[in-house]
């Protein structure tokens, strides 16, 4: 019985559940039990409250049935309360396990805490439910080189945005937000509802959500109530605090790989998005996220500089006669200005897991005007060379070991930028690269500001 199987998986520990899943590899029931609750493509379009209760029924038929008997709405041949009503047929002819079953297929959670990743462990890459998606392409030398010369001065830098990638698919009235992964947003009731008011159907709508209080609260407590419309039920009063800061279009059919004929330019989709943004009737929880159009690499430079010192992550620089592709596209770069600068370790502060272990290094200028702390770019595995030359080690379990004469040296940061907080100033994303042991001094924040080319932001100086 399924759901016998269901329950031994839910009493178990990951390695169990693999074992039980390969042991049931060719239980093609199972696996379109799988595939039907978590697939997040079909769709039934009856919650919680709509649930029909089984009627006292006899079993007539299978769950294989039950399953068959499903696709009619999933497929919206019956909807509303006629589904309802094909569903409780559905249940009073089978039996009350194989009825649970349903009930848990319907609700897309089977209530054993497995997930897809194990599925397609089992099953394979049908279960591996990433949505269609135009990704940008990591940031180097020669992805903005390939970029400015195909663009051909055709280029728009994009504000990147700071939140978590939200696809919302509209179709036939019905709409669903999800993310890269898969997994589907909850609680976007006002979002939706202004999606909805448009009346435009048949279309994918592209960006992020984020949460913007009102009170100032930072990217952690934001990111987090966005995980939490993720991961559960979000509360009404907190999601209606998120706003959907929205870049791309796409037609459903385009983006599903159904059509080849409506193509559509970077350029062309904007100015749709734009509109039907414009037609919302609710537009203070849907934005169009900021575009600057470019003619070259020094324009986007300037403008990546203008949001950095506002405090922004960076940009995505884009050609904007490009055409959407599920992908990882070369015409759309992450740009991140990176500049190398040496500063003066103040001290070192413990790893979170791991005590024996250094988590991070407080630095600053010379003069103190910049301040930061930096963990990123240090190495968990120590090495022979790592015992023997600890003065050069970059390992965190080393450092610990040698966290008294750190104070004083100089180290070597690749740096995005400088931010400013109530005041205090910190470099922007420090990546730890090297120790200098031959240097005696760092650079003063004058020199720093020479490095990035950039004016003095402050009365302050070194």
């Amino acid at each position: 019985m399924i759901l016998d199987i269901l329950n031994e998986l839910l009493s178990v520990k990951t390695n169990a559940k693999k074992a039980i899943l390969a042991r049931e590899i060719n239980n093609g029931i199972l696996e379109k039990v799988f595939d039907y609750a978590y697939s997040p493509f079909i769709r039934f379009g009856i919650s919680h409250k709509t649930m029909p209760i089984r009627e006292n029924g006899i079993s007539n038929y299978s769950l294989d049935w039950a399953l068959d008997q499903l696709d009619v709405i999933i497929n919206r041949t019956v909807t509303g309360h006629a589904a309802i009503n094909h569903l409780q047929n559905i249940l009073n002819n089978i039996s009350e396990d194989d009825s649970e079953v349903i009930r848990r297929i319907i609700l897309k959670d089977l209530e054993c805490n497995t997930a897809c990743s194990l599925a397609k462990s089992t099953w394979g890459k049908k279960f591996d439910y990433r949505p269609p998606q135009m990704l940008s392409s990591a940031q180097s030398d020669k992805s903005i080189e390939w970029l400015v010369k195909n663009a051909k001065g055709d280029l728009v830098c994009e504000l990147k945005a700071d939140g978590a990638r939200c696809m919302t698919e509209i179709s036939n009235g019905d709409i669903t937000s999800f993310t890269r992964n898969a997994k589907t947003f909850n609680g976007l009731v006002r979002i939706h509802k202004a999606l909805l008011s448009v009346g435009i159907t048949d279309i994918v709508i592209d960006g992020e959500i984020v949460y913007e209080s009102g009170d100032g609260a930072n990217r952690e407590t934001g990111n987090g109530m966005v995980n939490r419309s993720i991961n559960g039920i979000v509360p009404q009063e907190v999601a209606n605090k998120f706003v959907y800061q929205v870049w791309d279009i796409i037609d459903l059919d385009f983006y599903r790989g159904q059509s080849k004929g409506q193509a559509k330019t970077l350029k062309e989709r904007r100015k749709q998005l734009e509109a039907f943004v414009d037609a919302i009737r609710d537009q203070d929880c849907i934005e169009v996220i900021e575009q600057t159009t470019v003619k070259n690499l020094d324009e986007a430079k300037a403008v990546y500089k203008t949001y950095v010192n506002k405090g922004f992550e960076g940009i995505i620089l884009k050609d904007d006669g490009s055409i959407w592709e599920n992908k990882r596209s070369k015409s759309f770069v992450k740009f991140k200005e990176k500049f190398r600068v040496d500063v003066i370790v103040t001290g070192s502060y413990p790893h979170k897991k791991d005590p024996t272990k250094i988590g991070g290094l407080y630095i600053q200028t010379p003069c103190g005007t910049i301040t930061s702390s930096a963990g990123s770019g240090l190495k968990d595995k120590q090495t022979d060379d790592d015992i023997q030359y600890p003065m050069e080690s970059l390992d965190r379990t080393t450092l610990m070991q040698i966290a008294d004469i750190l104070p004083g040296r100089i180290i070597e940061l690749e740096v995005n930028g400088i931010t400013e907080s109530n005041g205090n100033k910190s470099f922007f994303l420090p990546i730890i690269k090297a120790w200098r042991n031959d240097k005696n001094e760092a650079n003063s924040y004058q020199e720093v500001l020479e490095i990035m080319n950039i004016q003095n932001i402050s009365s302050g100086n070194s």
